[in-house]
């Protein structure tokens, strides 16, 4: 029983992994074509998100490596 909620745990994170994916590799293709057009207001801040979008796919891969581990021991 814990086991099937754990593999169903990991399918979930893994499925917000992939929406975090998309979104952070989407803002990054924003960044690099209209950095240079668009309002420096516009620009840091979609820098900052791209960082905290970069830094909660590997925490969030992290954990789903950490919940593989946890289900193999």
């Amino acid at each position: 029983m814990q086991q099937t909620r754990t593999i169903e745990e990991i399918a979930y994170l893994k499925l917000w992994l992939g929406i975090l994916l998309v979104t952070t590799l989407s803002l990054g293709g924003w960044i690099m074509t209209h950095a240079t057009q668009s309002l420096s207001f516009l620009v840091v801040s979609s820098i900052v998100g791209f960082i905290a979008a970069a830094w909660a796919c590997a925490s969030l891969h992290r954990r789903i490596v950490f919940e593989i581990k946890r289900l193999e021991d």
